[in-house]
């Protein structure tokens, strides 16, 4: 993955001597006195970027920032600053920058510079490159182990073209060198914003990928640790969002996805989510005055945290793509099993038909057809969970803690089946105003899948009605 491999596939150096282009760009940097790397100021960063205005590749405003971006990756203390154009657009640049590191696994720290039309793209995304470059300079002051890659890309905005580019001239083994990759997009235009891992992504007509579960067990370990802690997927539903993440291709593609998709294991690090995101994206309102310095600083401490936090693991650590955040934890495949086993066994005794052997035949029979719905329920949710355990613990966990309560300890038909179906009704509100507002592409959950799903559910709430209707039969009035 080094420089000259990226030489020979075709990527030409650009020129760090246009004069004008220099002194226009870097002459505030040059000019100012002498500061630690660790002092990078990041919210003037990423408000002298947004203040050139739209950043569409091949325009001036373009050109500006791209040196504005080598001087403040120099000033921030990195080694190899340089800038690559794209053989096959030489519009598109990449802006790279390196801290060495000794151990194998390198660390990537991306953003993209670019905008759509009209938009000067501060949120979107000049405040995303000012923290990658503040997180750098503060990387480079502390012991590290790993080498940290910075990688600024342009044509973002034109569906990943940077990324792509940048990735493609990889050959295998340099991709299995990158231990994670780390991309920061859309942030900083509310300081009351907590802020979301986006692990799952989408892009065109791919099928989504999840990022690694320790990747995000990383992210939201080391955000907690320094005091600003990130949901997943969504701040306010987040066991709801990361269900749509896993069964839609949302219209909320990265770079990060790109890189997911070459078996680099990356995600997104946002303001915005699943559900909601920033009014003024991509508007000419997205400008320079509106970035919170508060909320700069803020996601400055989350990445390094996680960058030295990725930095004292061992190497890739086996992917989970089976997970789940919860309660301020990742949950893993395993947990999830345990989780819905445990549930599964409370509803195998809770559901046995008692002393068959002190009964009659005809009783026998009686209470054999009598279970057997039961069972077949208890069969759907092991299906459930042995395949699809994010799912089960959500959609279908609820429905089966109501039905493994001791009948007396039951609440009534009416509220039970409101607690069986509430996340799967909830599911299918949010899908269908999703779809409505243009953010859905695709489908990523198989129809055989949410028919087993689907099927389980009903059988729950059957099994619960009938036990309710009997135990109500027999009652003293």
């Amino acid at each position: 993955m080094a420089c000259p491999e990226a030489d020979r596939s075709g990527w030409g150096r650009i020129g760090r001597r246009s004069a004008l282009l220099a002194v226009a760009a870097g002459l505030a940097f040059a000019l100012a006195p002498a500061r630690a790397a660790d002092e990078v100021d990041v919210a003037e960063v990423a408000r002298r970027i947004a203040r050139q205005g739209p950043r569409v590749p091949g325009s001036a405003p373009h050109q500006r920032v791209v040196e504005i971006l080598l001087a403040a990756l120099d000033h921030a203390g990195l080694s190899e600053v340089e800038a690559r154009r794209f053989p096959g657009d030489p519009e598109l640049v990449l802006v790279t920058g390196l801290l060495p590191g000794e151990a194998a696994g390198e660390i990537l720290l991306t953003a993209h510079f670019d905008t759509v039309e009209g938009s000067p793209g501060a949120a979107d995304n000049a405040a995303g490159c000012a923290v990658i470059i503040a997180a750098a300079a503060h990387l480079a002051e502390i012991p590290r182990r790993r080498t940290v890659r910075v990688l600024l890309f342009d044509g973002e905005e034109r569906g990943g073209l940077g990324s792509s580019a940048w990735v493609r001239s990889l050959d295998a083994e340099q991709k299995n060198a990158i231990l994670a990759a780390i991309n920061v997009e859309l942030i900083a235009w509310d300081e009351n914003r907590r802020g979301t891992v986006l692990p799952l992504l989408s892009s065109g007509d791919s099928t989504p990928r999840v990022a690694p579960g320790w990747l995000v067990h990383a992210i939201v370990k080391s955000s907690r640790a320094v005091g600003a802690p990130l949901a997943v997927a969504s701040v306010t539903a987040s066991p709801l969002g990361q269900l749509l993440l896993r069964s839609l291709r949302l219209r909320i593609a990265s770079d990060a996805d790109v890189l997911l998709g070459h078996g680099i294991p990356a995600l997104t690090l946002s303001d915005a989510d699943a559900f909601s995101s920033d009014e003024e994206n991509h508007t000419s309102r997205d400008v320079a005055a509106r970035l919170n310095a508060v909320a700069l600083e803020r996601w400055v401490a989350r990445v390094s945290a996680s960058v030295r936090r990725l930095d004292v693991l061992a190497g890739r650590p086996r992917d989970d793509d089976q997970y789940l955040a919860l309660f301020g934890r990742v949950w893993s495949r395993r947990e999830l099993y345990w989780l819905a086993l445990a549930v599964w066994v409370l509803l195998v005794f809770q559901g046995l038909p008692g002393r068959w052997r002190a009964a009659g035949s005809t009783e026998r029979r009686r209470r054999g057809r009598d279970y057997l719905p039961g069972f077949a329920m208890r069969l759907l949710l092991l299906a459930c969970i042995m395949l699809l355990p994010v799912f089960t613990v959500v959609l279908l966990l609820p429905a089966a803690l109501v039905a493994a309560l001791p009948i007396g300890w039951r609440p009534g038909l009416r509220p039970a089946i409101a607690i069986a179906v509430a996340p799967a009704l909830l599911t299918l509100v949010a899908l269908v105003v999703m779809t409505a507002q243009g953010q859905v592409e695709g489908f990523g959950l198989s129809p055989v899948a949410a028919l087993l799903l689907g099927a389980c559910l009903v059988a729950q709430l059957a099994w619960i009605g009938r036990t309710s209707r009997v135990v109500a039969a027999v009652a003293p009035p």
